[in-house]
């Protein structure tokens, strides 16, 4: 070893001669320097070992030490295959072939040679655990007989432990047999043939390990849709067009004929507007307000591609998947009198509009949240038209919008290029219309409401029906009218400029920062960043602001202070015969939207034992959910026993409690066996949808999930479900309602009561959904909310526009599979873990200023990251406790506390992968994610070391995309989320609290009672924070953004005040201002 260190560094030194004087060999500096680089992976891995040793099982040590072996060769390919791309090929060709075989034969053989050894050395371990873990079934085995259990569960359980005794018999002299051929290649002294050794043993430990699902570094979670669209669908472009996409009237896109258009309903309003538009062309005094009404054209005749007749059917009267009629719905129709020209401006007045394309919400839900879409509003206003026995129908077509008015309508931007990008964020097809240089309009497809109302002389003005809920006048004459509850204007009020009253001075913080740090920006990293200064100048501003406003603004709200923007109301009391804007196209209405215009949650999951199932598609299981069917209902991927005998198998481990009805936490076993079965299930608001496969319990499921939209490519994330836990699938969709987490708060507070009341009757009542997915909602459901309001206060000071669209995550009780070998043996209950699957918006700087809004992402990626770990603490401790008994773990936390134990934070990218990565001591999946995160152009952040935190030991990681400030944020190796810690026994209770209650189900008398109150006991405290409405401390999460170890700060400088100042100024005004609690 040291012969070869000699060698390297003499061959570094002639070389170092030759870089300085030929810039073509200081391109290939990586590829001529290989030798030393292998001789620090080197020193490196024997340190990885060393860390290795200490877990838990022999399996684990092999997995890993296999795993690093093969991102080291990996590795030295990828470096290789980064710099070739820079150069030429010629040139590379030239050097590589002076350097590059010997130099990765050296790097490759030395680090094989050194794994050969680790391994050999655990042979003795695996033999030893061999012995124990058949005692330890046989243990369990007599153990259950001596319960004295029902035949058919003890002839079960054996029959399964036979299966498994003989899976890791088998496996077991498998793997003997490998060490056996890698210890006769050790004796042959030839690198060769252990490599080669070596190379089985790493195929076969991948055969029989897990498939993990890694993250897409293509689409990272977190960040904004692409805004490329197709054009807008016009008469002339109709031929490019998939016809049964839209309607299946439109088979050759003929436009219908003239007889044909007269005898539909748009006919009939066409007509109107053009009898209309002549006659305003017709009177000179006001013809300016001719002018203004966009939907006229000179002849008012525009091509109608498809129409349905103007006689009126039972499907313009019904309700359906996106025209929900609820109580909510049926009660405000009955207020307006179920008039039109009321239902009209109510929608209109009242509903904010929200640029992004398809079916979302339906009507219950865009009610409830009071925003929604062009297909949101006008399903709202169908409903309350069709509650009303008024027949509407959805009209969809091309209109064009002018620029000044365009600008306003999606979100009060000052750039038509900024409208445009946020409307392609949002799906919406549109071109800019361009006269000269200048964009004088934008032309659109959009979608609005066709209605048969009593129009003449009435103009719907007359109430429909009667107090008997009759029609008031069944024998008038229906015309039908188009209306447009989505299209409007805004009072805006802009936000008092704080960022210019009280300046912050971001680079003198820099500078005291960067006294105390040791920067190496060559390498990219930073350490010793004091973190007590950023600390402290945080709390200096939030001073400065409130003493502003205090003494400036004393009386000033939350709108004052963010800026506000109000819908300016419908002036008339009676409906407009005609459109406000031009119409280019009508391509089709319809009764009921297709299913190509609607979104939907998707949930796919893959058979464990075929590793090319979820590459083929070949689900298991599969479920597609209309996205208007959730109306902010509790989502959740759960688990039950799979029959009476897994539950009775399941009681049968548990501990019994004593005389005082007290249970000892020494005596709840440490894991389960794999043997008891669990059956996979999706539910909404409690009620099955669909039943899935069943498992061994602890088995890890492969999986995917998301949104389905139109005219979004970003696919379905992956995802990974173990077998036994629950999932609150948690989703923010275009907003959160606040009467979707009062609804939470108020289902847990009925289920404190019902525990509280220690009656069995009433207890029995309960279900995990309940109790379990109650708490474990309120918390997924209350980061998304922290998010969008702090993404508002955000937004407002960066002068960003940014909307929240289709997001999803979970947070769920975690169950660990404990292998051996290879083959599921035991699961573990581990307490909690938020894993956020797509935090997505649509966002746009007013100006369209593309740096300033990449440099905007960037920075509220960290107080995301920081929010996954804030608001589980916050949820789950005791507020009036000293000390905390749950502890979460987030990317940015974990970099926190690398940071505060000295260690070096490093910013990599490709210039840099290859002299720090050897540097790192994470584990094999992390060091992969950062391997591929590089190699496709991102940047990663992470810290020189795994750290501990709480009993939880990993690694935090950050990936960004350059060019958009995308991102995703790590833990481990792939969950984009935090982890949650907490007291074994809290842990294990809480992991199991779900599946005893759904145990209970199957338990009669006595027995079913005492599952469901045990599981129940570790929710107290939970219950009692939730219901108390906990505080949610927001400058703690700034800190966080800072805590990252300073490259942002410093390797961005560019961005330095902005990043800074958003992150202050976001913390000041919500403190001041909306105070310590999220509601």
């Amino acid at each position: 070893m040291n012969k070869v260190n000699t060698i390297t560094k003499q061959v570094f030194s002639k070389t170092h001669k030759r870089v300085i004087s030929s810039a073509v060999i200081l391109g290939m500096l990586n590829t001529v320097t290989l030798p030393v680089q292998a001789a620090v992976q080197q020193a490196q891995h024997e340190q990885r070992a060393n860390k290795v040793a200490s877990q838990e099982s022999s399996w684990e040590q092999l997995t890993e030490l296999t795993a690093q072996h093969r991102l080291m060769v990996n590795g030295l390919k990828i470096g290789r295959t980064i710099h070739k791309a820079v150069w030429y090929e010629s040139a590379w060709d030239k050097v590589v072939s002076l350097f590059t075989e010997d130099s990765e034969t050296i790097a490759e053989r030395e680090h094989a040679l050194t794994t050969v050894d680790q391994i050999l050395a655990l042979r003795i371990k695996t033999m030893q655990e061999q012995v124990a873990i058949m005692q330890e079934i046989t243990a369990q085995a007599n153990a259950l007989k001596a319960q004295q259990l029902a035949p058919e569960i003890i002839q079960q359980s054996m029959q399964r432990q036979a299966e498994l005794v003989k899976q890791l018999e088998g496996r077991y002299r498998t793997l003997q047999g490998l060490f056996e051929q890698l210890q006769q290649a050790k004796q042959s002294g030839d690198s060769e043939q252990q490599q080669q050794a070596l190379s089985r043993l790493d195929q076969q430990i991948q055969a029989w390990q897990p498939k993990t699902a890694r993250t897409d570094m293509q689409r990272l979670p977190w960040g904004t849709p692409d805004s490329k669209v197709r054009a807008p669908i016009t008469a002339e472009t109709k031929g490019k067009i998939t016809p049964a996409a839209y309607h299946k009237g439109l088979s050759d896109l003929n436009t219908t004929t003239d007889k044909q258009n007269r005898s539909s309903s748009i006919g009939q309003w066409r007509s109107t507007e053009y009898q209309y538009a002549q006659f305003l062309q017709n009177q000179h005094s006001i013809r300016p307000v001719a002018n203004t009404i966009n939907g006229m054209t000179a002849s008012g005749k525009w091509p109608v591609l498809s129409a349905l007749p103007a006689t009126v059917q039972d499907a313009d009267l019904q309700a359906n998947e996106d025209v929900s009629i609820n109580p909510e719905i049926q009660a405000l129709a009955k207020e307006l009198n179920h008039n039109p020209a009321k239902i009209y401006k109510w929608v209109y007045d009242n509903i904010e509009y929200v640029p992004t394309y398809g079916s979302i919400q339906g009507a219950a839900y865009t009610l409830e949240t009071k925003r929604g879409n062009a297909f949101d509003t006008s399903s709202l206003l169908i409903a309350l038209l069709r509650t009303s026995k008024i027949p509407a129908r959805y009209v969809y077509g091309t209109i064009e919008v002018p620029s000044k008015v365009v600008t306003d309508w999606v979100g009060g931007v000052n750039s038509v290029d900024a409208a445009q990008n946020l409307m392609g964020q949002g799906g919406i097809p549109n071109i800019g219309l361009t006269s000269g240089s200048q964009t004088m309009a934008v032309r659109l497809e959009h979608v609005w409401v066709e209605a048969a109302v009593d129009s003449l002389p009435s103009r719907g003005g007359l109430n429909n029906l009667d107090a008997a809920g009759n029609l008031s006048n069944p024998d008038a004459a229906r015309q039908w009218i188009p209306l447009d509850a989505s299209y409007k204007r805004y009072n805006r009020t802009a936000a008092i400029d704080i960022a210019k009253a009280v300046p912050f001075d971001a680079n003198k913080l820099v500078n005291e920062l960067k006294a105390g740090a040791t920067i190496d920006e060559a390498a990219g990293s930073v350490q010793n960043l004091d973190q007590s200064k950023i600390d402290s100048a945080i709390t200096s501003y939030n001073s400065q602001i409130k003493a502003y406003l205090e003494q400036n603004h004393p009386n000033a709200t939350v709108e004052n202070i963010l800026g506000k923007s109000e819908i300016r109301p419908y002036q008339s009391k009676l409906l407009s015969p005609v459109l406000p804007y031009k119409v280019n196209t009508v391509i089709a209405d319809y009764h009921t939207l297709p299913d190509s215009m609607r979104h939907y949650f998707v949930l796919n999951t893959f058979p464990s034992n075929d590793p090319y199932a979820q590459m083929e598609g070949s689900a298991d299981f599969s479920i597609r959910i209309p996205s208007t069917q959730l109306q902010g209902k509790p989502l959740a991927f759960s688990f039950k026993p799979s029959s009476q005998t897994d539950a009775d198998l399941l009681a049968s481990y548990l501990p019994k409690p004593d005389a005082s009805g007290n249970i000892d936490p020494g005596k709840l076993p440490k894991s389960l066996p794999s043997s008891i079965r669990m059956t996979a299930e999706i539910t909404l608001n409690g009620q099955v949808l669909k039943t899935g496969q069943s498992y061994p319990l602890g088995t890890e499921i492969k999986a995917q999930m998301g949104f389905a939209s139109p005219n979004n490519s970003w696919g379905l994330p992956n995802k990974q479900f173990q077998a036994g836990e629950y999932h609150a699938i948690g989703y923010d969709m275009q907003g959160l309602s606040q009467a979707q987490m009062d609804r939470t708060k108020a289902q847990l507070e009925v289920a404190k009561t019902k525990i509280e009341s220690r009656q069995e009757t009433q207890i029995k009542t309960l279900t995990s959904h309940d109790v379990t997915g109650a708490m474990l909602q309120g918390v997924v459901q209350s980061y998304f909310a922290l998010n969008d309001a702090q993404d508002k206060i955000a937004g407002t000071q960066a002068k960003v526009t940014k909307l929240p669209y289709m997001s999803f995550g979970t947070f769920s009780t975690q169950v660990q599979g404990v292998y051996s070998w290879g083959v599921l043996r035991q699961a573990k209950l581990s307490g909690m873990m938020m894993d956020i699957d797509r935090l997505s918006a649509t966002s746009v700087e007013h100006d369209n200023n593309i740096q300033n809004w990449v440099n905007f992402n960037a920075s509220q990626g960290s107080r995301m990251s920081a929010n996954e770990h804030l608001v589980p603490e916050q949820f789950f401790n005791d507020p009036n406790a000293t000390t905390r008994t749950v502890h979460g773990i987030s990317a940015v936390k974990a970099l926190q506390v690398a940071a505060s134990q000295g260690q070096k934070i490093y910013q990599i990218d490709q210039a840099n992968i290859n002299t720090i990565v050897p540097q790192l001591n994470h584990s094999s999946e992390t060091i992969s994610d950062i391997h591929n995160a590089v190699a496709s152009g991102k940047v990663v952040t992470t810290s020189q070391a795994k750290v501990s935190i709480n009993g939880w030991t990993g690694s935090g990681y950050i990936i960004i995309d350059p060019a958009t400030g995308a991102g995703a944020y790590m833990i481990g190796g792939g969950l984009d989320g935090g982890a949650i810690t907490m007291p074994p026994a809290y842990a294990w209770l809480f992991g199991i609290a779900a599946i005893l209650i759904l145990a209970s189900l199957f338990l009669s008398g006595l027995g079913g009672l005492f599952l469901l109150l045990l599981g129940i006991i570790v929710l107290g405290c939970a219950f009692s924070n939730y219901t108390n409405n906990p505080k949610w401390v927001d400058r703690a999460t700034t800190l966080s953004l800072f805590l990252l170890g300073g490259l942002g700060l410093f390797l961005e400088s560019g961005a330095v005040a902005f990043w800074v100042l958003t992150g202050l100024l976001g913390a000041s005004i919500y403190e001041v201002q909306l105070g310590t609690q999220c509601t």
